[in-house]
């Protein structure tokens, strides 16, 4: 059994205090969590009540850095959450963490797919697409359902012309176009297609 002895307001974080068991630093908390859990100078709190607040502060801190990633960028559900993971969170935090994001739209996997086809679909080709949003977690049936929406053979048939540079009778170059549109997930079929339309040797 610890006894809280001090509660302190931190100087540079607003919002949150330090507590003090027995004289000593204990954990810092926020103003919320502080007066929901009604901690105050003078309160016992035994191990299964420090265990409440063990869980509470860390969900605080998963929820406030996973709050800062997806600010940057969006993230699938379990790109978020291996980014969790990582940071070392419980599993506890990590759930409730994923459960409200993607309550309130933070995450949210078909626009994630979406977002990334459209973006994706104007430099790299379907195979690549596919296989980079199965990698991150999306499912297959919301894969399928963007990436049949993709629609690059002009992306495709820059691309080749880039390659090829009018060289439409050096196997070695158009064979090197090739290889590298492949590399870049584009399907073979339409490789071929584009190659018939810069110029009849091809």
């Amino acid at each position: 059994m610890s006894k809280v002895t001090d509660i302190q307001l931190q100087k540079n974080t607003p919002g949150r205090y330090s507590v003090f068991l027995d004289g000593e630093f204990s954990f810092g908390i926020s103003d919320i969590d502080l007066y929901n859990l009604g901690i105050k100078v003078g309160m016992e709190i035994d191990d299964e009540f420090m265990a409440l607040i063990e869980e509470t502060v860390d969900f605080k801190k998963c929820l406030d850095y996973g709050t800062e990633l997806i600010s940057r960028k969006m993230y699938s559900e379990k790109e978020l959450k291996d980014k969790l993971t990582q940071r070392g969170y419980t599993d506890s935090a990590i759930k409730s963490t994923l459960d409200i994001m993607t309550e309130y739209g933070y995450i949210n996997d078909e626009m994630y797919a979406k977002t990334y086809c459209e973006f994706k679909g104007k430099k790299d080709g379907v195979k690549k697409i596919r296989y980079d949003l199965s990698l991150k977690g999306i499912r297959k049936d919301i894969i399928e359902k963007y990436v049949s929406e993709i629609e690059n053979d002009d992306v495709l048939l820059k691309l080749l012309e880039q390659k090829i540079k009018g060289n439409t009778d050096d196997r070695k170059i158009i064979d090197k176009a090739i290889r590298y549109c492949i590399s870049k997930g584009f399907e073979y079929d339409k490789i071929k297609s584009c190659l018939m339309k810069l110029g009849e040797d091809v």
